[in-house]
Parts: structure tokens; C-alpha cells; sequence
């Protein structure tokens, strides 16, 4: 497995883990505003409140849903960055900082670069999987 591969699949990894912690946070917040809506409407109340009030807890549950969706969105692009998983990488496994990411942007261009990222490659599957990125 090359350097450009291992990295790849820890990405996806983590990409899966934080879609699913962002679903799992978008769908609670949506539950509890409209939790609170049925709460505040509820018994009676709504026909005794403005008529606008039951829509605006579907407003604010849908701007819930759409800004967690959008902050998912980010964290994806930030914590899967190729850079920030393969520092975590080197942090996790004990390697000189920068030695990852220095193969994977040596690893193609010639025959050192790819000698070193055969290297960094061996070191990388030797170990096997570690942590608790170790899915």
C-alpha cells in the first residue's frame, strides 16, 4: 500500500465518523426545537397564540437542520484535509514531523522521492492499524 493510498483510507475514515457525528447532532437539534415547539403549543395554547407561531418552530427546526448541515460541511473540509490527517498520522505512529507529508508530495516526482515515500509506506503497514482511528 502506497503512502498516497493509506492516507486515503484513513480520509475516508474520518470523513464517515464526522458525516455521522454531524447527522447525529443535525437530527438531536431538530428533535429538541420541535420538542420545545409540541411544548410550547401544546394543550391548547396554539390557538390561543398567534397563528404565525407553529410555523416559525418549523423555521427555526429547518435554519437548525440547514446551519448543522453547513457546519458538518466544513468540518468535513477541515478535518479530512490530506495535511491534517497525515500530521495525525505522524503524531499517532511516532514519526518525524513532516516525514508523512514531505512522501506525499515527494512520493511521485522522481526516485528518491518515491524510495522515501517505499519507506515511510513500509514503516506505515508494518505497524498496523493503531489508535483510535483503527476503525
Amino acid at each position: 500500500m502506497t503512502v498516497i493510498e493509506f492516507v486515503a483510507r484513513e480520509r475516508s475514515r474520518l470523513g464517515r465518523v464526522v458525516a455521522l457525528r454531524g447527522g447525529a447532532l443535525a437530527v438531536a437539534a431538530v428533535a429538541v426545537v420541535l420538542a420545545l415547539g409540541a411544548l410550547a403549543l401544546g394543550g391548547g395554547r396554539w390557538m390561543a397564540l398567534p397563528a404565525v407561531l407553529p410555523f416559525l418552530a418549523w423555521v427555526v427546526a429547518g435554519a437548525a437542520l440547514v446551519g448543522l448541515v453547513l457546519f458538518t460541511a466544513h468540518q468535513l473540509r477541515r478535518d479530512t484535509a490530506t495535511t491534517r490527517v497525515a500530521g495525525a498520522i505522524e503524531r499517532e505512529r511516532r514519526l518525524r514531523s513532516g516525514a508523512l507529508t514531505g512522501a506525499l508530495e515527494v512520493g511521485e516526482t522522481g526516485t528518491l522521492g518515491r524510495r522515501g515515500a517505499l519507506v515511510i509506506a513500509t514503516r506505515l503497514s508494518a505497524a498496523g492499524p493503531q489508535g483510535r482511528g483503527a476503525l
